[in-house]
C-alpha cells in the first residue's frame, strides 16, 4: 500500500539523508532510481520505496526470511520531522541525530 507524507519544503533537502542514516543502523540498504523510472510491478517482489522531493527514489528489496519494520517509514518521518523517538522502536536510536 502507499502512503504519503508531506515534508515542508525548509526540509526536504535532510530527507534522503534521514532514510540513508536510518538504513544504515538498521542494517537497511536502498538501490536508488531515476526519477521517472518505472515502477516495479508485483512479479519484482516485495519493496519499500521513498520518493525524494526531487523526484528520485530509494528502494529496499525485501528478501524473503529476512525481517522488516512495517513502521520504518514512519519512524524516520517522526524522528526527522518532529524529533519524536519510540524507544521500543529498533530503527530509532539516539545516536541517528541529535536531541533538539
Amino acid at each position: 500500500h502507499v502512503q504519503a507524507v508531506p515534508v515542508p519544503r525548509a526540509l526536504a533537502d535532510g530527507v534522503e539523508r534521514a532514510f540513508r542514516e536510518a538504513g544504515e543502523i538498521g542494517g537497511i540498504g536502498f538501490d536508488e532510481e531515476d526519477a521517472g523510472a518505472s515502477v516495479p510491478g508485483v512479479e519484482a517482489g516485495s519493496y519499500f520505496r521513498v520518493e525524494l522531493p526531487d523526484g528520485r527514489r530509494l528502494v529496499h528489496w525485501m528478501r524473503e526470511g529476512t525481517p522488516f519494520s512495517i513502521q520504518f517509514g514512519r519512524s524516520v518521518d517522526s524522528l526527522f520531522l518532529f524529533g519524536v523517538r519510540d524507544a521500543d522502536n529498533m530503527f530509532i536510536k539516539d545516536k541517528c541525530w541529535p536531541a533538539t
